[in-house]
């Protein structure tokens, strides 16, 4: 009977062993690659920086928040949210660490580690057609001459983000039952293999079942897309020194996502921008991306992206275990 018994426990744990990859884990087990991101509140997030896991080429990406904010609602999101090839995927949510002993309790950092997208922002991807960066919603403040600022006119480029990002939408509304509610170009991360845009931050989604107005809040996400991606990410607007060279079809389209008269993936495809677009090629991501951006840390050549299988389970370390049933 023992001898059974052994035998079946082995073989439970060579089962079990491929959907608990990193489980369990603690800060211990990595060390830091580089810094990926900074936080724009220092007071609610301390950063977005690649570790490894340890005695492997794997790395992660981890995000460093601060108990006191509502940390619970973004790892919630991406909980209900991340999912390849659409968004990045939560990985685990561990303890992380204080950075000194003086350091109040409240201010203890939550760890998410997250898949890793090396490829920069969608920001990052403007400034490589464009010669400049959009790097936050606060650039026109900081730039005198704002509107002589060069606009993103490769029509082919603006056909393959926007239909990438309309089907990320289309995910995240239809599939996934929720809305993101902060479509910007900091919050859109690009692939370095295949050139592909990721969705993150997912902060202050929320579910659909829950809103008390879902319908509005799906509107409102179309409309982050015409007027914070395309009028202030790729600087397609009236305010434009350059914005006549722009076609008429797609001034149309960036006026009627503004507006909140295209509030899906169909009506996206249904405008004249979009003619004879191979929409079955993008989505099966075989259309070749107009931009394969470099790795954007020097040794980043030397690991491989941690990527999650599709029944491997997110990790909770022990502080965190009781909010999994509020997911």
């Amino acid at each position: 009977m023992k001898i059974f018994l052994h035998v079946f426990i082995i073989l439970f744990l060579l089962i079990l062993k491929p959907l608990i990859a990193i489980d369990p884990i603690n800060y211990n087990q990595l060390q830091e690659v580089g810094l990926l991101g900074y936080g724009l509140s220092p007071i609610a997030v301390k950063g977005v920086n690649l570790y490894e896991i340890k005695d492997t080429n794997k790395v992660v990406a981890v995000k460093e928040l601060y108990k006191e904010r509502n940390w619970k609602n973004e790892v919630r999101g991406l909980y209900n949210i991340g999912k390849a090839p659409y968004t990045v995927g939560l990985i685990a949510v561990i303890e992380g660490k204080v950075a000194s002993e003086s350091q109040q309790e409240r201010n203890a950092p939550v760890w998410l580690l997250m898949e890793p997208y090396l490829g920069g922002t969608l920001g990052d991807a403007v400034g490589h057609f464009t010669g400049r960066k959009f790097e936050s919603d606060y650039e026109s403040v900081l730039v005198i001459d704002y509107k002589n600022l060069p606009s993103l006119k490769n029509i082919d480029v603006v056909k393959f983000y926007i239909a990438n990002l309309g089907l990320i939408l289309d995910y995240i509304h239809n599939e996934a039952k929720w809305v993101w509610r902060d479509v910007k170009p900091a919050n859109i991360l690009l692939d370095s293999k295949t050139g592909y845009l990721v969705g993150v931050d997912f902060g202050i989604s929320e579910k659909l079942s829950e809103a008390s107005d879902p319908k509005k809040l799906i509107i409102e996400d179309w409309q982050q897309l015409g007027k914070r991606v395309l009028r202030e990410g790729f600087r397609i607007n009236k305010e434009m020194a350059d914005f006549n060279e722009h076609p008429n079809d797609l001034k149309d389209l960036v006026d009627q996502l503004s507006a909140g008269q295209i509030v899906s993936l169909d009506d996206l495809k249904k405008h004249s921008f979009f003619n004879k677009f191979d929409w079955e090629s993008m989505k099966n991501r075989t259309l070749i991306a107009p931009y394969l951006p470099p790795c954007r840390l020097i040794q980043c050549g030397n690991f491989e992206p941690y990527r999650k299988s599709n029944d491997e389970k997110v990790y909770f370390s022990d502080e965190y275990k009781e909010i999994v049933k509020a997911l």
